[in-house]
């Protein structure tokens, strides 16, 4: 990603151009959430729970 964003500014193309771009950055934020929530809830079903 980082690769990405520096090849696009030192191209002088804007980030979010394509289709492309919107998708794949909506579904990394979707991942992202995701992997939160999911990790919340393990996290607070534990609660109180000896490891």
């Amino acid at each position: 990603i980082c690769a990405v964003s520096k090849n696009h500014y030192e191209s002088g193309i804007p980030d979010l151009y394509s289709l492309h771009s919107w998708i794949t950055t909506m579904c990394l934020t979707k991942l992202y959430n995701t992997k939160w929530v999911y990790s919340f809830i393990v996290f607070s079903s534990l609660e109180g729970h000896q490891i």
